[in-house]
């Protein structure tokens, strides 16, 4: 048992359940799966749903049974996930919280594409734009652009795919660079398959060194996408790719956004 594990616990314990305790868990198991700590997520999943279960908190439990499909989704057990969201939508839908489906639904779009069904799971992360546009929520719209230009691009429409990822680029905040992180690596892919492999492979270098100082563990589509961006990259320049590569774990990420806005000026 770790450390944090064990504060967690006695935290928890020294607590009288409440709805706030359980979205606490929540939160905190979410920063475990980014992490890597898929154990951690799950059992903090666990006890969020115990806990808002002693209060008769539906929105609660929802939040707890997304948090154990994104630990199924981090195992690759996508079946268990998608039960796990499909019990968070009945659940949010009956105790009217639509911020939470959206939730549920981009967890069901995330498990789809996992699994490489991306023709199917285009039309999920389009409603989800949708209900991002009408709730005026440009991080989430940033975020699901970013992913919906990622699906496109593996189906092969790279002129949908671009309009897509450029959206995400305008609406990230420079200070975000979680998000920019993100949507500069479907940049990459982008511009791979476009046939410019020395900026894309600069970018990759630049997103891979971010997500190694973070310490953020990529899900496991987008471990799958990078490493299609990678091959689409060394198809065009496998010579010149690790070199280049290599100068990009140099750059920061607001450097690597620079490349691509002189890419677009710039075509390959």
């Amino acid at each position: 048992m770790t450390a944090s594990t064990l504060a967690a616990m006695m935290r928890a314990m020294s607590q009288d359940p409440s709805a706030e305790l359980a979205a606490r868990q929540y939160d905190e198991g979410v920063t475990a799966f980014r992490r890597g700590d898929n154990d951690e997520c799950r059992r903090l999943s666990e006890a969020a749903i115990r806990t808002a279960s002693a209060v008769w908190s539906e929105r609660e439990q929802a939040l707890g049974h997304i948090g154990l499909s994104r630990a199924d989704f981090r195992d690759r057990a996508y079946a268990a996930g998608l039960r796990h969201a499909h019990k968070a939508d009945e659940l949010a839908t009956r105790c009217g919280a639509d911020d939470v489906r959206i939730q549920a639904m981009h967890m069901r779009a995330e498990l789809t594409r996992a699994q490489g069904d991306y023709a199917a799971a285009v039309p999920m992360y389009e409603q989800l734009l949708a209900a991002d546009e009408a709730a005026a929520d440009n991080r989430a719209l940033a975020m699901e652009n970013y992913n919906l230009g990622s699906v496109l691009l593996q189906v092969g429409d790279l002129r949908a795919a671009r309009a897509r990822l450029e959206c995400s680029l305008e609406l990230v905040d420079a200070d975000d660079v979680q998000q920019l992180s993100y949507t500069l690596l479907g940049f990459a892919g982008l511009l791979a398959r476009e046939g410019n492999a020395e900026v894309a492979a600069r970018i990759l270098g630049a997103v891979k060194t971010h997500f190694d100082h973070v310490g953020e563990m990529l899900d496991p589509a987008e471990e799958l996408e990078l490493s299609s961006h990678v091959d689409a990259a060394r198809l065009v320049d496998l010579d010149g790719y690790e070199a280049t590569y290599g100068v990009g774990a140099t750059l920061s990420l607001a450097e690597a956004r620079t490349l691509v806005s002189r890419a677009e000026q710039h075509p390959a």
